[in-house]
């Protein structure tokens, strides 16, 4: 079974025919904010995560397909139809009532089925709290972020998503320390719940993510 943290939705996909597009946004998708600034502040830390494309993609549930499930869905879905899986990352977008300003992005470990036609599918429902959507733009693309590197915290019994990362999108101080405070959060619960998964506690992957991320400028 894959674990998921804090009830995210795992939800996006890329369209890849042969070589990936950045979609402009469409204003209908990021409520209450302004789309430039929130795609200029998303391509500007795209490459703190990963050095691959920033893709969109439509979305496609399989029937079959459970929410908040990606890794599973995707796995079945290449196992039944042949092609593959691809790992990155897909975003949300939170406001702060209490603190002024747009809010802050956070990205969110997801996997999306690859077609033999190498088209890049997501297969998983989206959740059914509107909260828990990812940023689409044009219509029914997913903004995702492609990172090879992004595989669950794994064995052959259980599998972990790895931890959501968190930036504002402000330079404003207090939702500067909000945002530092949710990812110390994240990476906290995140340590503690790799410890208390057998087969997954002592992982020196798990290590060496927690202590890049801590350290992270």
């Amino acid at each position: 079974m894959w674990a998921h943290e804090n009830g995210h939705q795992w939800c996006a996909q890329t369209d890849c025919t042969g070589r990936h597009q950045l979609l402009t946004g469409d204003p209908g998708t990021i409520p209450m904010v302004k789309i430039k600034e929130v795609f200029d502040r998303i391509r500007a830390i795209a490459p703190r995560i990963s050095n691959e494309p920033l893709a969109g993609a439509r979305h496609e549930p399989d029937t079959s397909a459970l929410p908040t499930q990606c890794f599973s869905n995707a796995q079945r879905k290449a196992q039944q139809a042949g092609g593959g899986v691809l790992f990155g990352w897909m975003f949300n977008y939170r406001e702060v009532v209490a603190l002024p300003g747009p809010g802050y992005l956070i990205g969110v470990n997801h996997a999306v089925w690859r077609a033999p036609d190498n088209k890049l599918i997501d297969v998983t429902p989206f959740h059914s709290d509107p909260k828990h959507h990812p940023i689409v733009v044009n219509g029914n693309a997913v903004l995702f972020l492609i990172d090879s590197t992004a595989t669950p915290l794994r064995n052959e019994h259980v599998g972990l998503a790895l931890p959501s990362w968190f930036f504002p999108l402000t330079h404003d101080e207090a939702m500067a320390a909000h945002v530092a405070e949710l990812e110390s959060k994240e990476l906290e619960e995140w340590e503690k719940q790799v410890a208390r998964t057998e087969g997954l506690k002592g992982s020196q992957r798990a290590a060496d993510l927690i202590r890049s991320r801590r350290g992270r400028g």
